[in-house]
């Protein structure tokens, strides 16, 4: 089974990638977008309460 990365360039180039590989991709998707979700969620919580800008509450280690 192809990765998610290669299964989006593989969707990208007009290729197309069988139906497990695209349940795959879509769950992926899914938990990822989960986390964004998540991270955002803190430093949203983070600024209106006024906290500090430190660890999990900041942006630029969210990013890392």
């Amino acid at each position: 089974m192809k990765n998610l990365g290669e299964i989006i360039d593989q969707v990208r180039s007009g290729e197309k990638p069988d139906y497990e590989e695209l349940r795959y991709a879509i769950c992926a998707m899914d938990a990822l977008m989960t986390f964004d979700r998540m991270a955002l969620m803190k430093l949203s919580v983070a600024e209106s309460e006024g906290k500090k800008p430190v660890l999990i509450y900041s942006a630029q280690w969210q990013f890392e």
